[in-house]
């Protein structure tokens, strides 16, 4: 206990290099299950006060190996954030949508931790928007309940996130506009926060091109709340990226889809399929028929009984 009190002391004086010293040392004198737990969560808490990811993912991976952790909920809502600021420090946004994502709303029983469940709701939307497919998205935020109570502390990030997912972009995209003077102001998410816009609206074209097979820009332009030079020239670049399979009559400004034929692809595929299936039925005959005549290479006698000395009794 010694270590850990000194370890809160460094903390709280913002010396965190020491409170991690600390708070490693603790482990050598743990006897229970909770006490590393503890132990974990401090040496996690400093490492991502340094702004070392690395460290924190390592001590939260230790906590999680815990069998204890499967009654600690709170303790395992503390991991979920702290792995989630890790992932999202070292940019990996798509494992970082994964952690918030799985955040526990018992998070809110300790305001003193690093992420309240307001953050988690925020960094965890703002990522899934940028870097989940469309099921994925389905799966681990609309269809959460553990998240959807997380996303009551923030009710504008829930209207831009299920408004994104029921392809209202131009509502979304207007939100997400609106709030961030105020997300700038978070020291986790600020440098993050242009990747994230950018990504998000990037994905917001390519969900809103997708079912049509011929699209005008002005429509695109208007959904987008932009002009028909800008949205040309966004649709460009993802066209050049190979997110959107399309082409642009920059005269007519209109956007056609390259759909493939896929009724040919699968005359196609069953055609491969009989081809591998026919040379693997005749390389059959060929050897049963090679072996009916005697037309065989066998081992030699000599290669025989070497390999009777070698083998193991």
């Amino acid at each position: 206990m010694g270590h850990t009190d000194l370890g809160e002391f460094f903390y709280e004086r913002g010396d965190y290099m020491d409170a991690f010293r600390s708070y490693v040392r603790t482990r050598d004198y743990c006897t229970t299950g909770k006490h590393v737990l503890w132990t974990c969560l401090g040496a996690t808490k400093a490492a991502l006060a340094m702004g070392n990811a690395q460290h924190a993912i390592s001590y939260v991976q230790k906590g999680e190996a815990v069998p204890d952790l499967a009654n600690e909920p709170v303790v395992q809502a503390k991991f979920n954030a702290a792995a989630g600021l890790a992932q999202l420090m070292l940019r990996e946004y798509g494992m970082a949508a994964r952690r918030f994502c799985a955040v526990h709303p018992d998070l809110a029983q300790d305001p003193s931790w690093l992420v309240s469940p307001q953050d988690a709701a925020v960094y965890g939307a703002l990522c899934a928007l940028a870097f989940f497919g469309r099921e994925e998205m389905r799966k681990r935020c609309i269809e959460n309940v553990q998240f959807a109570q997380v996303l009551e502390h923030v009710p504008e990030i829930r209207e831009m996130l299920h408004g994104m997912f029921c392809n209202q972009h131009a509502q979304g995209l207007e939100i997400l506009d609106r709030l961030m003077p105020m997300l700038k102001l978070d020291k986790y998410l600020e440098e993050h926060l242009d990747t994230l816009q950018r990504e998000i609206r990037r994905c917001a074209l390519v969900s809103y091109t997708l079912p049509f097979s011929t699209l005008r820009l002005a429509s695109v332009a208007k959904a987008f709340r932009t002009d028909i030079a800008g949205i040309e020239a966004e649709l460009a670049g993802l066209i050049g990226d190979g997110q959107v399979l399309a082409r642009i009559d920059s005269a007519h400004k209109i956007l056609y889809a390259r759909r493939s034929d896929r009724r040919r692809l699968v005359f196609a595929q069953a055609l491969a399929n009989g081809r591998a299936q026919l040379e693997e039925c005749e390389s059959a005959l060929l050897r049963s028929s090679l072996q009916r005549h005697d037309v065989c290479v066998r081992p030699s006698l000599s290669h025989l009984q070497d390999s009777q000395h070698f083998s193991c009794p």
